[in-house]
């Protein structure tokens, strides 16, 4: 079988696989794992989500099948919370950003991490800071902020800027009279720019950019969220399409929920009618059989409270 190289077609390879991120930060797809992918015998070049399919099919001894296969095998497992084969694919970054944001990137305990090290490294030429606009506090969460609503962000920014001077002539003047840079780095604020690698497999991931890609997350880990998001999406689009399916556009419903909207049904419409309408409108469009089965099952399971309760 043949095979290619999945980052010598990335979108992004001009650019070196990086996106920027504000002036200084940017976010670097480094490697994946598979990077060589399978180039199947009706010429087709598989992407990385081969690796998926290949991992669950060897409970039952096979492998590969046609696209229209392995792609139903990923919503499949997607859908069904079957995460273990995309922990066999593997992705890593080089991420340059601040303190504050990298906190919440070591968050995630299931990646593998490693950090600049200002112990080791005499910052006094090489200190960068990132300038936030101003937001204000929320109303409605107490740990996030929304757009600038007062005219007080000049002011801030000034401020800020003279806050970080200081830092830095602190700092470069602490290192030359010969204080160790582990003391010396106490003084740096949390906008200073670092670097990291960070490794996660594909399944931790994702999970990464379920909470971090969030709206209710803070906007610069957002920013760096949806960038990674974007570099990995050439490499498993079909997983991505999936995820994004189940996981980030879906909406889900706890027994209580479904309880209410059971007894709604029930007050309020006629299920059987209902139930006729929906299948009709799914044979009036090109949905698989297995997804139409499925959402006529949901729907009937939605109407169980309902029907125990009459």
């Amino acid at each position: 079988m043949k095979h290619h190289d999945i980052l010598e077609s990335h979108p992004f390879k001009n650019e070196d696989f990086k996106i920027k991120i504000h002036e200084k930060g940017y976010v670097q797809l480094e490697n994946v794992s598979p990077r060589i992918c399978p180039i199947d015998s009706n010429n087709i070049k598989r992407t990385g989500d081969y690796i998926a399919v290949k991992a669950a099919r060897v409970s039952f001894g096979s492998g590969l099948k046609s696209i229209e296969e392995d792609d139903r095998l990923i919503e499949f497992l997607m859908k069904n919370n079957h995460t273990s084969p995309f922990e066999q694919a593997d992705i890593t970054f080089v991420i340059k950003a601040p303190f504050f944001v990298v906190k919440q990137f070591l968050r995630h305990r299931t990646a593998q991490v490693n950090e600049q090290s200002f112990r080791y490294t005499d910052m006094s030429e090489k200190l960068e800071f990132y300038y936030p606009d101003m937001r204000s506090k929320s109303l409605n969460n107490k740990q996030s902020s929304v757009k600038n609503i007062c005219d007080e962000n000049e002011n801030f920014q000034i401020e800020m800027k003279e806050v970080f001077e200081e830092d830095t002539n602190i700092y470069t003047k602490a290192i030359k009279n010969g204080c160790a840079q582990e003391v010396a780095r106490c003084v740096l604020p949390q906008s200073t720019y670092t670097t990291l690698i960070f490794k996660q497999n594909l399944h931790n991931l994702l999970h990464f950019f379920y909470l971090r890609t969030d709206e209710t997350a803070q906007l610069e880990i957002r920013e760096y969220a949806n960038a990674m998001l974007k570099l990995i999406m050439p490499v498993f689009p079909k997983t991505i399409e999936c995820f994004i399916n189940h996981r980030i556009d879906c909406v889900k419903f706890s027994k209580k929920e479904s309880e209410i909207l059971s007894n709604l049904f029930k007050d309020n419409i006629d299920i059987t009618h209902l139930r006729k309408k929906l299948i009709e409108l799914l044979d009036s469009e090109s949905h698989s059989k297995s997804f139409k089965e499925g959402l006529v099952f949901r729907f009937d399971k939605l109407c169980e409270n309902s029907n125990k309760k009459n």
